[in-house]
């Protein structure tokens, strides 16, 4: 055997390669957006339009105040009362009873 001493390399620490991973992720991220950024912009076929003028815009605001009112109640007019009433004793018990159609 010899009597050499290994040299071991040294490792980076994990915070150094978190920071590295950290920033190619971000510059993987913005490089498409830099490169759109910077790319030239197609030549449009369609002749220059003229700058647009401004618009003036004119706002009218109307406030309406709608009041209801009751009319007066008189003996005659008044609220009418219709009074049902279900007929033949009927207390509410189930019969069998059907699942669904109209109510006779």
């Amino acid at each position: 055997m010899t009597t050499e001493a290994r040299v071991r390399k040294r490792r980076t620490p994990k915070r150094v390669l978190r920071v590295l991973a950290w920033g190619a992720g971000v510059t993987s991220f913005l490089t498409p957006w830099g490169l759109l950024a910077f790319s030239p912009r197609p030549v449009s076929a369609a002749p220059p339009s003229p700058p647009l003028t401004p618009k003036v815009i004119i706002k009218h605001r109307i406030v309406k105040h709608i009041v209801w009112t009751n009319a007066p109640v008189t003996s005659s007019g008044g609220v009418h009362y219709v009074y049902v009433t279900t007929g033949g004793g009927y207390t509410g018990g189930g019969g069998g009873g059907s699942t669904g159609g109209s109510h006779p």
